[in-house]
């Protein structure tokens, strides 16, 4: 049961990252835009370190790798 909230937590934040791209896009005011983004950003992070407990110590370790993999090819030159 565990698994299921984390992973349901990391899609969520996931769509919500992906919404994220597409508010400048929409047909509304400056001021709803910047609404509209900054509640999509703040629910992507939320979800995304609430899924963390829930996924375990093994599932942050594959996300430190797979950061400092990219660190590593993007500070390379």
């Amino acid at each position: 049961m565990k698994c299921l909230i984390g992973y349901t937590l990391l899609v969520l934040s996931c769509i919500a990252w992906s919404l994220l791209l597409a508010v400048p896009f929409l047909p509304l005011g400056a001021e709803s835009k910047i609404a509209w983004g900054a509640g999509l950003y703040i629910f992507g992070q939320v979800t995304w370190f609430g899924c963390l407990p829930f996924l375990g110590r093994e599932f942050i370790e594959r996300i430190r790798r797979l950061w400092d993999k990219a660190k590593d090819c993007l500070l390379r030159r």
